[in-house]
């Protein structure tokens, strides 16, 4: 039997640094206005993973707090699988040119921020910059891309290989999700906010045009 789709419950797919946060945040300024204060801050990184005070009382007991931001992690997940329940799917799809970008959102947005002493150590290679040096170090930067990319990073040496971008996308269900919007399409589509408003069959946002618009222009540094 056919489960039927629940439109409020809406869960993204996305390999890390393929800017699941920002879908995200636009399904939920739809489905859930009530859980922000604002718009979603977005970093001059382009990171848009929620801060505290985006969040009302009532956003703040449904995302979970992490040490830099929030994230609504039920609604959200880098799994390239389906899950057995009646969520709404949408799967971040991408495409190999579309890697080196991705790979610089994430160690720009993520890595610099999250990485500590211990993992850089773990993952390193004897050319590599000392770990408090690697931040400004631009050979050591596009190695965490390029393994990002296509190798993987085993950050945490009592877990696998995080899925890579490339390995990710040959995993990914796409054929079994309900929906699938393109990488690109997230910076370059205009009608990407008449596409979620579909999805979650509400009138369009104006505010999240306003967020969308917001999280293109800064990131606009990543497309050279």
């Amino acid at each position: 039997m056919t489960k039927t789709r629940d439109p409020n419950n809406i869960r993204v797919h996305f390999p890390r640094g393929a800017c699941g946060s920002f879908l995200t945040n636009c399904f939920k300024f739809y489905t859930n206005p009530e859980y922000f204060l604002n718009l979603p801050s977005v970093s001059t990184t382009g990171d848009a993973h929620p801060q505290e005070f985006d969040l009302s009382d009532v956003g703040k007991t449904v995302a979970t707090k992490l040490k830099t931001h929030s994230v609504f992690q039920n609604f959200n997940t880098h799994s390239p699988y389906l899950q057995p329940d009646n969520f709404t799917t949408v799967f971040i799809k991408s495409m190999p040119e579309d890697y080196e970008i991705i790979a610089d959102m994430f160690v720009s947005k993520v890595l610099i921020n999250k990485l500590n002493e211990d993992e850089y150590n773990h993952i390193k290679d004897f050319n590599w910059a000392p770990f408090e040096k690697w931040t400004t170090c631009e050979v050591t930067k596009q190695i965490l891309k390029d393994r990002w990319a296509m190798i993987g990073l085993h950050i945490d040496p009592n877990k696998g290989s995080k899925d890579f971008l490339d390995n990710w996308n040959k995993k990914a269900d796409f054929s079994k999700a309900d929906y699938i919007i393109n990488f690109k399409d997230l910076h370059f589509d205009p009608l990407l906010s008449e596409r979620v408003s579909e999805i979650v069959k509400k009138p369009v946002n104006k505010a999240v045009n306003e967020y969308i618009q917001k999280y293109r222009d800064i990131n606009r540094r990543y497309w050279k």
